[in-house]
């Protein structure tokens, strides 16, 4: 055997291959075999569609487009790719969606739905920290991040499956919490994966880093925004960690938006009996959608997801008769509001977003994610029962950080580098820039080239927060991974 610091780059790779985790590690495994540019497209393309990866012009031999060296790599490199996710079980509707369950290379579960008309709903999140009270998918808290090539991945799924036109990010999870790895999955659907721009939907509760970043990509998606209220003291309670934007700002950031791209805004608004379907909601709607370049997407209450899901006071949440339903759309379309009836895909199948991972997975996989609390200014009914500490010996309790809009774990991309402090700080106004940069100091971070401080909640303690990668943990349970420079630290649940 040789050794492996005089072995070429190809030969390593080919001998020990590193699991493809995000599309840097594909583009970085695509370098090593000497694929160029064009070569890169080639494969890209073939993958994206749900073909072989050298799949190439129709009757045109594969050595006529692909060097040798891409081609030896190509097995290796399928297999590898094949391992991101799979399909674990399908649950066809009768309205001809499919839902899908999909199995990551961890053993987390995440879903996906193929619409009718060639659509396809993807996760972003496995779990999400919002904790929207109408939603099963908010109860099992945030697991860990999608990352962009199980994003992509979903997409490849489903296109073995049949046609896929439009990609909407309504599965699982906050896209906004995970803006990097969305972006990015964005933007090689929008190019190589050759989805119209519009045709992506970038699904949000509303995050002022969403208005601020769309409009500056390559690809811009349209977007969708999470409403279903015009009083924010509702929306407050129904969305409890989504950030705190009045409805009526959270339209004219949309409005800013739509000007931009030409793309209405599409705001979603899931019907409750009772609590959302007044003749008060409907005109404040109305005042609110005057003059706006906008839809409004009445989505009824999954009635089949709502098992254990409660409005208060024992009282569960319910969708309003169908005879209500027409009633407020007739309402708002005579009065100029472009307003349609979306009902959740497969309801037939029992399949409510976040309800077959939940069967699949129990409740033995479910992991909390949970808020720390400063017991000096502790709530008299605290939101959560336990705590999760960032577990070091250099790390004072006071540089504990409560994050009221991620709901107790590390902003992971407010501290990736010195633009984002800002960032870091508006999600976390409870702490200072000095404190900030207190922080960066006990860790040993540069100051003016921050790396990611990655505090994933997990159980695996000889594994990489961010990237999953191999690590040993010093007596200290602080370690700088070696793979993506992410500083890890241990994490408990007390």
């Amino acid at each position: 055997m040789s050794c492996l610091k005089c072995t070429d780059a190809t030969q390593v790779l080919a001998f020990r291959p590193m699991p493809l985790l995000n599309l840097a590690d594909l583009d970085q495994r695509l370098h090593a075999l000497k694929a160029l540019p064009i070569h890169r497209g080639r494969v890209l393309r073939a993958w994206l569609n749900g073909k072989a990866l050298d799949a190439g012009p129709r009757h045109q031999p594969q050595e006529n487009f692909l060097p040798l060296s891409v081609r030896n790599g190509l097995p290796a490199l399928s297999e590898a790719l094949d391992a991101v996710a799979q399909i674990h079980s399908q649950h066809p509707g009768a309205d001809d969606s499919v839902r899908l369950l999909v199995k990551l290379a961890d053993g987390q579960m995440i879903e996906s739905v193929l619409l009718p008309r060639d659509g396809l709903c993807v996760s972003t999140q496995v779990g999400c920290a919002v904790g929207c009270r109408f939603c099963m998918t908010g109860k099992s808290g945030l697991i860990r991040q999608v990352s962009s090539l199980e994003i992509v991945a979903q997409v490849v799924l489903a296109r073995r499956q049949r046609p896929v036109k439009k990609v909407v990010f309504m599965g699982m999870g906050e896209p906004a919490h995970n803006l990097d790895n969305v972006l990015e999955a964005i933007d090689l659907l929008g190019t190589e994966g050759g989805i119209g721009h519009k045709n992506l939907v970038f699904s949000t509760v509303g995050d002022r880093r969403v208005f601020e970043l769309l409009p500056q990509q390559r690809v811009r998606p349209a977007l969708a925004m999470s409403l279903h209220t015009t009083k924010a003291d509702l929306r407050e309670h129904l969305l409890p960690r989504a950030p705190k934007i009045a409805p009526q700002e959270l339209m004219e950031l949309g409005e800013e938006y739509a000007r931009k791209t030409g793309y209405p805004i599409q705001y979603q608004w899931t019907l409750l009996k009772g609590i959302n379907d007044g003749q008060d909601e409907l005109d404040e709607i109305l005042r609110l959608f005057k003059g706006k370049y906008a839809l409004l997407n009445v989505i009824p209450f999954n009635s089949l997801e709502g098992s254990g899901l409660e409005a208060g006071n024992g009282v569960s949440y319910e969708r309003p008769d169908a005879e209500r339903i027409r009633e407020i759309v007739k309402y708002l379309h005579s009065r100029y509001v472009l307003t349609k009836v979306r009902n959740s895909a497969g309801q037939d199948v029992d399949g409510g977003c976040g309800q077959l991972r939940a069967r699949a997975e129990g409740a033995a996989q479910r992991v909390d994610m949970r808020r720390l609390r400063d017991t000096r200014t502790a709530p008299a009914a605290p939101v959560f029962k336990d705590v999760v500490r960032f577990h070091s010996p250099n790390l004072e309790p006071k540089m504990n950080i409560e994050c009221r809009h991620c709901a107790g774990s590390w902003d992971v991309s407010g501290i990736v580098s010195d633009t984002s402090i800002a960032i870091f700080k508006e999600c976390h106004p409870e702490v200072s820039a000095k404190s900030v940069r207190q922080l960066k100091e006990i860790l040993g971070l540069p100051m003016m080239e921050t790396k990611k401080l990655a505090a994933h909640v997990t159980t695996t303690k000889d594994m990489c927060f961010h990237c999953c990668a191999p690590l040993l943990l010093d007596a200290h349970f602080v370690k700088q991974c070696q793979r993506c420079g992410a500083i890890n630290l241990d994490i408990y649940n007390a």
